[in-house]
């Protein structure tokens, strides 16, 4: 009998899923605090080096212009390496540059000798341990087609290979590492830009610039959301479902945000029903409860039990609740204890005195100086470093409370403290027109439909593939120009297309479908990040086909998709008459 060499990473195998879900959790907890880009990638790597069996060292290079440099690592001296430099093609063409799989490699001795100077191999011998190193697994960090780096891990005690869910942790961290990466780019140079807008006075671009932002993070928000629904069905324990949910929560407020940011751009319209104000009160300090213990913060609530609920958009509400909690965050910061924040909320005025919800948030800090609280509800006006805020939060605040029909203002005394109120005229829901019908009841997921899907996002297509696929028959592309080929070869159910794509946009190929075969063009169904463009609204109402919203959960998914084929099969229903 042959005997078999047990392989040192069998015992990892079946904790992949709960890895999974750790390093999803991790890298949360990273985007729930304001970091540095290089304190960022340091945490990356740092959970690569927890959760990858195998790894033991690692680093992180990141392109800068032609070339590409450490900017992590674990288990090297980072000062020292980061004298050596990678040419970016030669490593695109010789080890990581796919998506599909990551490269694992031997021995870089070859590679180096070919590649770098004498000067640079040496310092790669002496302080980054090359004879040490056994065996290792190198990903490509990648986003849109764009090459940002690499995640390099270092196996140090056997020279077999890394084992597929190594792999599989690497390339989800490589894909999380360039996502996260970008936004922090994003956010650097949404930073630049408004201090630009606010010296120059163009805030004619202002719209355009959130637009585009929006679409960027509603991207990868669309696989977050996506995946913790997956992973939602799967067998975990109860502490783990709330690790998940706190993660599903997480991305539903960074959705929020997202949206209020178009709303702030005055092209967005939001969705209202009856809210509850000392309700959202309370779940807005339950989000704070432990940021305000460690700051040592006593927060003293006098809530009326009995306000009555009002007509309004509790997201956007909530949204404008925590900018002034955060902001008195912030102030009491810059004092020593006693630190008290204290939130009222009440009701004034009568049947006949114009009723109308109050709410105060005040602190005992510092106070603000008379010359600047006149313009604090200033779009892009801001007294904190360039680092800390971008001052568009009270600014969105006024734009949402005067949506409500309310007031925003504030009173402060150098040395007493800040008080911001509030006031919401006490409006009730418009009495419909007719009685509304009885809910449709759940339809069932989308089943047997021959589906096209067009998206240049490779986030976005996975998330897709795996709520479709199997049940379907799916078909993917990301480009317009081969949609339109196989638009003309094959019959399809549906067009699953994105609006904003490279080359070929969603529009141009909708138009190029709408003139050679106008009944595929009835069966368009379009997906965007960026809902708030004057452009899109304008294409979307000429055009008379439904849109869904990124990020979106497979539920709106299956529910769009099957509003989109009920309403083709009744027009062509109408036609064959």
């Amino acid at each position: 009998m042959r005997s078999r060499r047990r392989s040192p990473y069998r015992k990892h195998a079946a904790s992949t899923s709960p890895q999974l879900l750790l390093a999803m959790i991790d890298l949360y907890q990273m985007l729930r605090t304001p970091r540095t880009i290089d304190s960022l990638l340091q945490a990356i790597l740092d959970t690569a080096i927890a959760y990858v069996p195998g790894a033991q060292r690692g680093s992180l290079m990141v392109v800068e212009g032609e070339m590409s440099r450490y900017r992590a690592t674990y288990g090297y001296n980072l000062e020292q390496l980061q004298a050596v430099s990678f040419p970016v093609d030669a490593l695109k063409r010789d080890t990581a540059y796919t998506r599909d799989r990551a490269t694992q490699v031997r021995d870089f001795s070859v590679w180096n000798n070919t590649h770098l100077s004498e000067e640079a191999n040496r310092i790669l011998r002496e302080h980054g341990h090359m004879t040490e190193i056994r065996r290792s697994l190198v990903t490509a960090i990648i986003v849109g087609g764009q090459f940002y780096g690499t995640l390099v891990l270092d196996n140090l005690r056997v020279q077999e290979p890394f084992p597929p869910e190594a792999e599989t942790l690497a390339l989800l961290l490589a894909e999380q590492a360039g996502a996260l990466l970008e936004q922090a780019l994003l956010i650097e140079r949404l930073r630049q830009t408004s201090t630009m807008l606010v010296e120059a006075e163009k805030l004619a671009s202002l719209g355009r610039f959130i637009a585009n932002i929006a679409h960027e993070i509603n991207n990868p928000l669309t696989a977050v959301i996506g995946y913790t629904d997956f992973l939602a069905d799967a067998p975990m324990s109860p502490d783990s479902q709330e690790m998940l949910g706190q993660v599903r929560a997480g991305a539903e407020r960074v959705r929020m945000i997202v949206r209020n940011l178009q709303i702030f751009a005055r092209q967005q319209k939001s969705g209202e029903m009856p809210v509850s104000l000392s309700l959202l009160v309370e779940q807005a300090l339950t989000l704070k409860h432990s940021d305000y213990v460690l700051d040592m913060i006593d927060v003293h609530t006098d809530l009326h039990p009995d306000l009555p609920l009002i007509w309004g958009d509790g997201g956007q509400l909530s949204q404008v609740l925590l900018n002034l909690l955060v902001n008195a965050q912030h102030a009491l910061r810059q004092q020593p204890p006693p630190r008290v924040l204290s939130i009222r909320t009440w009701q004034e005025g009568g049947a006949d005195k114009h009723p109308r919800l109050m709410l105060s948030v005040s602190d005992n800090g510092p106070g603000i100086s008379p010359n600047v609280i006149g313009r604090i509800f200033e779009p892009f006006f801001t007294t904190k470093p360039p680092s800390q805020g971008t001052g568009l939060g009270l600014s969105i605040c006024a734009e949402i409370v005067q949506h409500h029909g309310g007031t925003i203002w504030a009173t402060s005394e150098i040395g007493a403290g800040t008080e911001f109120m509030v006031e919401l005229p006490l409006r009730s829901a418009p009495a419909p027109l007719e009685p509304a019908p009885p809910p449709p009841g759940r339809k069932p997921p989308p089943s047997g439909l021959r589906i096209l899907s067009v998206d240049d996002d490779p986030v976005v297509r996975a998330v897709i593939k795996r709520t479709l696929d199997g049940t379907n028959s799916l078909t993917m592309t990301c480009g317009g120009a081969e949609a339109l080929r196989l638009i003309g070869s094959q019959p399809f159910d549906l067009v699953l297309c994105d609006l904003k794509m490279p080359e070929m946009s969603g529009d141009d190929l909708y138009r190029r479908v709408a003139e050679a075969h106008p009944e595929v063009a009835a069966r368009f169904l379009f997906i965007s990040g960026d809902t708030s463009n004057a452009a899109t609204q304008a294409f979307l109402a000429d055009a008379g086909r439904p849109l869904l919203a990124k990020p979106f959960t497979a539920a709106e998914l299956f529910e769009a998709i099957m509003g989109a084929v009920d309403a083709a099969g009744s027009r062509d229903d109408h036609t064959s008459r």
